[in-house]
């Protein structure tokens, strides 16, 4: 069996000789012994103790100093009772009037020991190196001519003409002091070649893991590094984690996007966060396919929904179902025509609900392709396979037929809605005709989700004032405009405007007055011509816009922007990163544009 390796460190030379002694004796440890006090004591560690040093051994402060100072453990070769009360009856046979002077590891014995025995006897406890000096010079000018204590105290004391006893120690000590030091090393060994086997398995299994312990102090990786914003995230979230809330997350880690698990860990009394590391299929689907992953700071910045709808009664009763339908885990259903703001409501249940600590993922039924479908139902990194995640599933009425009995019967059998919370939109021309689609039917009565109708915005003309309002807000903060408002006959003309996009189409074109008008008042007039040029098909803006190639450059990129801007929801972070720019540079370039 391996030797233990032992650094020794006597306060007296015939400490040493015990020490050697016992070394002499042992075959299964290895012990380099120095004579050293407080001050030569630690300087020595420095020169001995390193990677091949299993364990320190040695006494009262200069062990305490030892162990603040390194790592490697260090055993403390105790003082007895027996050792103070040798000590005691040595002094009061050569003075009345002494004192015991010390760390603390030694005056505690004595003060126990002198409160059983009822001598009165002071004691003092030293609480640094430099405090031996002071209390000698008190104990001096107190007429104290004998004091007893460590090595140090009984240096210092004849420094001052103190006479002096020293706390020895038996060999018993010592070699207890020495089976403690083997028993601990052989035990830290034990511990060292299990984490050296688990690290072994979970890198031969490829996995990827990060334990942080409650104090947010790393404890394991087997990531070869941690960026620094990966790092605040997995951070941020520990107490979440360690309070046993579930919590998933995306991250892109060395050009991979990472899913990742959080799970606490119990051992005994101690409480850790583990973070697991999973590259998945899904993540490589890309946005053409229809399948996004966001995590929670991704989607911050979306609009709320009272920007899509307004303050009359019927609305206010939409609000409230929408504020109930939040605190709720069951699927919901949303419909509406386009325009009316089914995206902004979804992101709202995910935002206010209790899983906006975990991932969002968006499945865009109108552009995933067969190999989407394939993935999402039958694969098993798919979404629906995972925990406590918001899977909004969006433009169901563009589910292929051969998928929808599929889907159905995948939503029907799995446990999905119980693991995670769904959320579905339609898209619809009428009410009517939404209900006669066979999976709007089995979504609503067989899943048994939560509806939600929003109301095309001509049923609630009234309400255009206030969204005007809102969206002048909005634009005026985005890009530094001092809009005040319409004058009085644009207002109604924009409330008797055929909006066909509904809510999104009104927001898009306040956008394009704000930025493009200077007066502080918008005039019939700007409003008159802005919607008379989308008409004749020469703006982006609108839906089904083409872009005018006859345009010059920076006019097509302004209108590449504008496109993009519009179909993220006017979402900045995720326009940017479709543009493969950031946004403080798209900030940029839609300032000096005037987008």
């Amino acid at each position: 069996m391996k030797k233990i390796k032992l650094f020794c460190v006597a306060p007296y030379e015939g400490m040493k000789d015990l020490m050697q002694n016992i070394a002499d004796r042992r075959s299964d440890v290895e012990m380099t012994i120095r004579v050293g006090d407080l001050c030569s004591g630690p300087d020595a560690a420095i020169e001995e103790v390193g990677s091949d040093i299993d364990a320190i051994i040695s006494r009262g402060g200069t062990a305490e100093i030892l162990r603040n100072q390194y790592s490697t453990p260090t055993i403390e070769i105790p003082i007895s009772v027996y050792d103070v009360l040798r000590a005691i009856r040595m002094a009061r046979n050569i003075s009345k009037n002494f004192a015991i002077v010390g760390f603390g590891g030694v005056t505690r014995v004595a003060q126990s020991l002198c409160e059983m025995l009822q001598y009165n006897i002071p004691v003092f406890t030293i609480r640094s190196t430099s405090g031996y000096e002071e209390q000698m010079r008190i104990l001096k000018e107190q007429g104290y001519d004998l004091v007893v204590g460590d090595t140090n105290t009984v240096k210092i004391a004849g420094e001052f003409g103190i006479n002096g006893i020293l706390f020895t120690s038996g060999i018993e000590a010592i070699e207890d002091a020495v089976n403690s030091a083997v028993q601990l090393c052989r035990y830290h060994a034990g511990l060292k070649s299990t984490i050296n086997l688990l690290s072994e398995v979970i890198s031969g299994e490829n996995r990827r893991v990060v334990v942080f312990d409650s104090s947010g102090n790393l404890r394991y990786s087997t990531l070869q590094s941690i960026p620094d914003d990966l790092l605040q995230l997995l951070k941020k979230n520990i107490p979440r984690v360690i309070s046993g809330d579930h919590y998933n997350s995306v991250f892109n880690l060395d050009g991979r996007n990472e899913f990742i698990q959080g799970q606490r860990l119990q051992f005994g009394q101690e409480s850790y966060c583990l973070y697991g590391f999973r590259e998945t299929d899904s993540i490589k689907l890309n946005s053409k396919q229809g399948i996004r992953f966001y995590n929670s700071d991704e989607i911050q910045e979306a609009e709320t929904p009272e920007y899509y709808l307004g303050g009359n009664e019927t609305i206010n009763n939409i609000m409230g179902t929408v504020h109930r339908y939040c605190g709720l885990k069951l699927p919901v259903l949303i419909d509406g025509e386009p325009g009316c703001g089914m995206d902004t409501f979804a992101v709202c249940f995910y935002k206010r609900g209790t899983l906006n600590h975990c991932a969002y993922v968006v499945a865009d039924a109108s552009v995933m392709n067969e190999s989407s479908w394939e993935y999402l139902l039958t694969s098993d990194n798919s979404p629906l396979c995972e925990k406590q995640l918001t899977i909004y599933m969006k433009n169901m009425e563009c589910v292929p037929a051969e998928q929808q009995n599929a889907l159905m019967l995948y939503l029907k059998d799995s446990l999905v809605c119980r693991r995670n919370r769904l959320i579905f939109s339609f898209a619809t021309q009428g009410k009517d005709v939404v209900y006669q689609n066979e999976l709007y039917r089995f979504l609503l009565e067989t899943l048994n989700s939560l509806a939600l109708h929003l109301p095309p915005l001509r049923q609630h003309k009234e309400d255009i004032p206030v969204l005007i309002g809102l969206a002048i807000n909005s634009n005026n903060l985005l890009m530094g405009t001092q809009t005040i408002g319409l004058m009085p006959e644009a207002v109604q003309f924009l409330q008797e405007y055929p909006w066909e996009n509904n809510v999104d189409q009104l927001r898009h074109t306040i956008r394009e007055l704000v930025a493009s008008v200077n007066s502080p008042y918008i005039s019939l007039k700007d409003v008159q011509a802005l919607l008379q040029t989308r008409q004749t098909g020469s703006s982006v803006g609108s839906a089904g816009g083409k872009i005018d190639m006859t345009k010059t450059l920076d006019e097509i990129i302004k209108d590449i922007i504008q496109t993009v801007f519009y179909e993220e929801d006017m979402n900045q972070s995720q326009t940017a990163k479709r543009l493969g720019i950031s946004r403080s540079t798209l900030w940029r370039m839609m300032k000096r544009s005037g987008d």
